[in-house]
């Protein structure tokens, strides 16, 4: 999220668009489009339909030049055992499939019997529809389904798909996920969920 943060406000702040990271990181898991005409609403700037095409698209081309990122530390433990173990695993991101596989090697992606992408729904969170998706894929029942997430719109996508949800906080504040069953301060707190323990 900070390298999409960045990547937002180098492209926009030029068109009078100021960028809080704050406002950022509460709208992630909203496709870009969606992040660029929030953003320009609240800085008072009107966008046509092809300029917020135009900036998606150099915004994507700043965020892939930073490179790849590094997972959540944790995260490819967790994943890597979690896959060991059995249990059924879906990816379910607001951002594309190109993003994931230039940022995700082979090996971690294989871990997951299922990707929810944004190309693969057409209502992005907070909506459930990327969830509920990911649960047909799966073929999992949304009372047996742990959701994890680090942002409010994906609390809310989660609830609302019926899934148990934990999130993580990563990037934004305990107060901010306040609507998850359980709010954890790493990701490690996923096993002790998964054992039963959401004390």
């Amino acid at each position: 999220m900070p390298r999409h943060y960045e990547a937002y406000r180098r492209v926009l702040e030029p068109r009078g668009i100021r960028v809080g990271r704050r406002e950022v990181y509460l709208n992630e898991g909203q496709r870009s489009h969606e992040i660029i005409l929030g953003l320009a609403a609240h800085a008072g700037v009107r966008l046509e339909p092809d300029d917020v095409s135009a900036i998606a698209e150099e915004k994507q081309r700043v965020f892939q030049s930073f490179g790849r990122a590094a997972p959540y530390p944790g995260a490819d433990e967790l994943v890597t055992d979690l896959h060991a173990a059995g249990y059924k695993l879906a990816l379910v991101t607001g951002t594309r499939t190109a993003n994931l596989r230039f940022h995700l090697d082979e090996a971690f992606l294989s871990r997951f019997d299922a990707i929810v992408a944004a190309e693969d729904v057409k209502q992005a969170k907070p909506y459930p529809e990327p969830y509920l998706a990911a649960m047909r894929k799966l073929g999992a029942e949304a009372s047996r389904t742990l959701v994890v997430e680090n942002a409010p719109l994906g609390v809310k996508a989660g609830k609302a798909a019926g899934a148990v949800v934990a999130a993580v906080t990563t990037t934004v504040s305990k107060e901010d996920l306040k609507a998850a069953d359980v709010v954890l301060p790493a990701i490690e707190g996923v096993r002790r969920i998964l054992s039963g323990d959401l004390a």
